[in-house]
């Protein structure tokens, strides 16, 4: 599974149709992606952007995290650095939990200092489906614990964790600090992810939340595909859609779109 786009840019592989790497101008990579990830479809890649889709995490009877991360899509012809599109078509028997079928595209538009991901979800079947998930970035850290989330005080979030509500106080930040994190923010506006020497802006359209996961160092070392001093390589910061799953009506489309910008 060759990547796609060779070049300094953009670049994507069709196992999953992740996006696996972008550089942006004055920031370097995007993306983390582990060493010790598997490209051959036994198991999800571990880093990029990969698609979940039609469940979010266990929330559910399904596979962690839905259907579609293993699966070879379709990847388009013209693609090149700046643009990587492919596409996907789960059927009916595709899982007899998830009898539904939907047409799903992921396309991102890079340029020198932001790159536009859109998740596309189409039903195509005959019969209403539902779905929670979208798309679940591991963004690249030099040193997470000298790194932090801006613009959470007074919003409405989950410690995951914990089981209980969270709350920040103004002005402060989510910073990291080396144990597991898992926040749900339900709602979809901007965030900053802030990180010695460098800054990203990122704004949500169409999904719902926003969910905000590292596996910390004593979780990293049980992730037989993660290097266990990687934790501080990379944070999680999803698109996606939980508390409510989303309905879709026979010829019904859903539309997300997660764009990044350096600042």
């Amino acid at each position: 599974m060759a990547a796609v786009g060779a070049g300094a840019g953009l670049q994507g592989t069709a196992l999953g149709g992740q996006i696996m790497a972008c550089r942006l101008r004055n920031y370097g990579e995007l993306f983390y992606t582990s060493p010790k990830a598997v490209f051959d479809g036994s198991a999800p890649i571990r880093g990029g952007v990969p698609v979940l889709f039609p469940q979010f995490a266990d929330a559910g009877r399904l596979p962690k995290h839905g259907l579609v991360r293993t699966r070879e899509w379709t990847v388009a012809a013209g693609n090149d650095d700046s643009e990587f599109r492919a596409d996907f078509k789960l059927g009916p028997n595709a899982d007899p939990r998830w009898p539904g079928q939907a047409e799903i595209t992921v396309l991102g538009e890079a340029d020198e200092d932001s790159l536009e991901i859109t998740l596309t979800i189409k039903n195509v079947g005959t019969d209403s489906v539902w779905w929670t998930g979208g798309l679940h970035p591991y963004f690249s850290t030099t040193a997470l614990t000298a790194s932090w989330v801006d613009g959470l005080s007074g919003r409405w979030m989950t410690d995951r964790i914990a089981r209980r509500k969270l709350e920040l106080p103004k002005d402060t930040p989510l910073a990291f600090d080396g144990r597991e994190i898992e926040v749900l923010v339900h709602d979809s506006e901007d965030l900053t992810l802030v990180q010695p020497g460098r800054t990203l802006e990122l704004s949500s359209e169409g999904f719902a939340e926003w969910m905000i996961w590292n596996p910390g160092e004593a979780g990293a070392a049980k992730i037989g595909d993660l290097p266990p001093e990687d934790w501080q390589r990379f944070v999680c910061v999803e698109p996606v859609c939980v508390s409510r799953p989303i309905t879709l009506d026979p010829g019904e489309e859903f539309e997300g779109r997660l764009t990044i910008s350096v600042l």
